[in-house]
């Protein structure tokens, strides 16, 4: 129980060490995504491994790293994404959903572990924030493909509107286009001379 408990412990210090390699990373919220998913992955892998005490350890250790990579790009975002004038109210529902979040999900999973057994109530944790995560980057490709949709509209009517417009000027210029030509002029003697008048056709 020792090893399984400071497993997860583990797993965040190496991942805090060896995180200088998130300041390379320009996509922060696929990061969270992906650090999400590596999760729910570990903790389904223990909920799975009572057959094997190092794959649950290591599973631990896993989840425990991605916890904290998490955190890091998740700060990252509220720190420098965030307008100055709303970092505050937001940095507290961060810092709510922190603490609070955890020991909500220890109830739920005491309470699933009570009807259905307590490898049950793991495996199904992981499995939900699977789910979680799947359903959330579906709304959200779908938010964004509903906003290129749009945007497509918008293009193509402003599109249209500036044919519209254009075409009248293009009609009026081309119809009242005159050509001008060159016709010699009497010089003094009556005869042809070397100056020119203009004439329109």
């Amino acid at each position: 129980m020792g090893l399984l408990g400071a497993a997860p412990a583990v797993g965040a210090f190496l991942g805090a060490l060896f995180s200088g390699w998130v300041s390379t990373v320009h996509r922060i919220g696929r990061a969270v995504v992906l650090a999400v998913v590596v999760w729910g992955i570990a903790i389904t892998i223990f909920g799975i491994s009572s057959f094997s005490v190092a794959i649950a350890l290591v599973a631990l250790a896993v989840a425990g790293g991605a916890d904290v990579l998490s955190a890091v790009f998740r700060s990252t975002i509220v720190q420098l994404e965030t307008p100055d004038e709303l970092r505050g109210r937001v940095t507290a529902i961060h810092v709510l959903a922190v603490t609070s979040g955890p020991r909500l999900g220890d109830i739920e999973a005491a309470a699933v572990a009570a009807l259905i057994g307590p490898q049950a109530s793991v495996v199904s944790g992981g499995i939900l924030c699977l789910l979680g995560v799947a359903v959330g980057v579906d709304r959200g490709l779908l938010g964004h493909r509903r906003k290129f949709r749009l945007a497509q509209r918008s293009h193509r009517a402003s599109v249209s509107r500036h044919a519209e417009t254009a075409r009248p000027f293009s009609r009026g210029h081309h119809g009242g286009h005159r050509r001008m030509v060159l016709a010699p002029s009497a010089g003094k003697d009556g005869g042809p001379g070397s100056g020119a008048t203009p004439h329109s056709r």
